[in-house]
Order: C-alpha cells, then structure tokens, then sequence
C-alpha cells in the first residue's frame, strides 16, 4: 500500500505534468498496476 504522499504525487505527475503511466513507473518504482489503480481512481477515501 502506498502512502498518500505517494498517491498524489503519481496524480500530479499524470495530470499536472501529463507523464505515461509507463514514465510514473520508471520515475517511481512502483508496479504498472499499481500506479494505473491510483491514476484511475477518483475516490481515495480508503474507508469505501
């Protein structure tokens, strides 16, 4: 699991700095998979 810190830093590099997924993945470290589940998910409350 991911700290918030890091899931919005991967949202910003997506939508702010307009970086691949493929980019995300090799800037971060983290799992295609992973980073494409946070990219695409809108709600981050982990609750729901």
């Amino acid at each position: 699991m991911l700290t918030m810190e890091q899931i919005y830093r991967i949202k910003y590099m997506k939508k702010f700095e307009g970086k691949s997924l493929r980019k995300i993945v090799d800037i971060t470290g983290h799992d295609f998979e992973t980073v494409k589940k946070y990219v695409e998910k809108d709600n981050l409350n982990i609750y729901f």
